[in-house]
């Protein structure tokens, strides 16, 4: 929402967003290639209309209208996270041209320069922090005081802004209604740091391995789980007959 006040949004989903038909088709249409098919066609219907110098619009709706099911389990959740990373540094490579371009206005000077630090060199960043921060403690290196500091600082800074979001998310939607739901919610957001970011990590530096080494890159089967019918007949109320 913040990035929609700046017309700035960073992506638009391909399984829950609308595009331009017309536009679309100008700016190429979809890649075949590409394994980040919906940033792509976004990036090139952009750089389409500044370079025709046609004003354009990226908004993103606050309340979601559909939802698509989240991987069911590790496997998956690697597949889809690799091939983001691959897509995401397919991007980067295919519109080198953009990044830090004053030609693309706020496409090349904020919203490529944000997400190629941010989600393109983050995961780099972070595995070689880790490699050193290593190398460092077994010289004997490490200020063990200040360092603690900085991981405490850091991680409650990260338990806050997860806080704030549930905390909007009860006086706005609530799309988390009963309290083991929240809970839940609330209990990851202290494990988060040391179990699903460094998946994330390892995940974000296979596919830049696989997409600079040329390794062909498929999405496989990505199963999902699917609703339980039967607790959808009994909550539908469509169901229920006097």
């Amino acid at each position: 929402m913040g990035a929609s006040l700046i017309n700035c949004v960073p992506n638009v989903s391909g399984g829950l967003g609308l595009f331009d038909k017309e536009i679309a088709i100008n700016a190429g249409g979809y890649d075949g290639t590409s394994h980040a098919e919906d940033m792509d066609i976004m990036v090139k219907m952009a750089a389409h209309m500044i370079n025709n110098n046609q004003k354009y619009i990226i908004d993103y709706i606050p309340v979601s209208c559909c939802w698509t099911e989240g991987p069911p389990n590790l496997k998956i959740l690697s597949r889809q996270r690799t091939r983001w990373a691959t897509g995401l540094a397919q991007i980067f490579v295919v519109h080198r041209k953009i990044l830090f371009n004053y030609r693309y206005k706020r496409l090349g000077l904020v919203v490529f320069p944000l997400n190629f630090i941010y989600e393109f060199l983050a995961p780099i960043i972070e595995f070689i922090g880790i490699i050193w921060f290593i190398f460092l403690a077994l010289k004997g290196d490490v200020n063990w005081p200040m360092a603690g500091y900085i991981f405490l600082s850091s991680y409650f800074f990260g338990i806050a802004v997860g806080n704030m979001v549930l905390l909007l998310d009860n006086f706005v939607k609530r799309q988390y209604k009963t309290f083991q739901e929240v809970f839940s919610l609330w209990i990851l957001i202290f494990l988060e740091p040391f179990i699903y970011h460094p998946l994330l990590i390892f995940f974000g530096l296979k596919g830049y391995y696989n997409y600079f080494t040329s390794k062909q890159m498929e999405w496989g089967t990505m199963t999902r789980q699917g609703f339980d019918n039967n607790k959808t007949k009994k909550n539908d109320p469509k169901k229920v007959t006097a």
